[in-house]
């Protein structure tokens, strides 16, 4: 582990190359499970102190039936793989409000809780474990488990690939990012669902952003977005992998899974927070922002969280005001 923080450290990040797994045993009560782990995160917060975030696979286990030898899969609580995390890398209880929130309005949700981890009898403190993107989480939920698209932070972290001396950062920012696939390898309707996507990211005009809308459930779409709008945060932009799009091919459309959601402190100015961030809007944030029927939507989503009905006469016989 230690070689992998000292690459990783000397590079900038973690790569591929150094998404490195050990055999260890996970021990949860009475119950011992063989798994892999390594360090998580493409980012220094996770593993560069003493304190590290980790990735747990439960692998296969051989059990002999009838005389024959099989390799069943284990889990662990119905998951294959978990997550445990720094907490104040999700802000701590955000992470599970945000998830709460977004699971009442019908979206795809990691399972998460907030355990103790001890390593080698060692208490390590405060974790927020999290399931991953794969099989079970979907099958969890009764959804087909079909493919769930990120992308490769590129264009998000070019001041950062550029501090590096990476190669090709001089063309960084013009790039929205290679996609990373979860779960199952994407079928032709999911990546040209995602291409459209890709074409207004590239081109932002009026009928692509028609098509964009057409392939995105377009509701929990503007509910993702108004959880940025109320936390103040592009870490959800197009383009990088924070923004998770599963496609549901019962339904031929991409939905938003929330994930990493961050909360930032407000500006001082402009009043808004809608054009307010250290990279300005996506291209589909701002080609909603500009329609005017869409903002509308977006607000009223937001409205119907945090309003109280203070400002608003009552109804009829004590009903609900209007």
């Amino acid at each position: 582990v230690e070689q992998v923080v000292a690459q990783n450290i000397k590079q900038g990040r973690m790569t591929e190359e150094t998404q490195q797994w050990a055999n260890a045993k996970f021990i949860h009560g009475t119950a011992k499970y063989d798994v892999k782990v390594r360090v998580r995160g493409d980012l220094s917060p996770h593993w560069a102190g003493p304190k590290k975030s980790w990735r747990i696979k439960f692998v296969n286990e051989k059990i002999s039936y009838n005389g024959t030898v099989l390799e069943e899969p284990i889990y662990f609580q119905g998951k294959r793989q978990i997550n445990l995390i720094i907490p104040r890398d999700k802000r701590f209880a955000l992470g599970p409000f945000i998830n709460d929130l977004m699971q009442a309005d019908g979206l795809v949700t990691t399972r998460d809780q907030f355990v103790i981890l001890r390593i080698n009898g060692i208490v390590q403190g405060l974790y927020y474990e999290t399931e991953h993107f794969d099989k079970p989480m979907l099958a969890a939920q009764g959804r087909p488990e079909t493919t769930i698209f990120g992308q490769n932070d590129r264009g998000m972290h070019f001041d950062q690939y550029t501090k590096y001396g990476t190669p090709g950062a001089a063309d960084a920012k013009y790039d929205i990012g290679t996609l990373r696939l979860s779960v199952d390898p994407a079928g032709d309707l999911a990546m040209r669902a995602m291409q459209v996507l890709n074409d207004h990211s590239l081109h932002p005009t009026p009928a692509n952003f028609r098509r964009a809308r057409a392939v995105l459930e377009w509701e929990k779409y503007l509910r993702l977005r108004a959880v940025a709008t109320l936390c103040n945060t592009n870490h959800l932009r197009f383009g990088s992998d924070n923004l998770k799009l599963y496609f549901d091919p019962s339904r031929g459309l991409l939905e938003p899974i929330p994930w990493d959601v961050l909360l930032v402190k407000l500006p001082k100015e402009p009043g808004t927070i809608d054009f307010w961030n250290s990279h300005g809007p996506d291209e589909l944030q701002r080609s909603t922002l500009l329609d005017p029927e869409l903002r509308l939507q977006r607000n009223k989503i937001l409205w119907s969280w945090v309003g109280d009905g203070g400002d608003r006469p009552a109804g009829p016989a004590g009903g609900e005001g209007h």
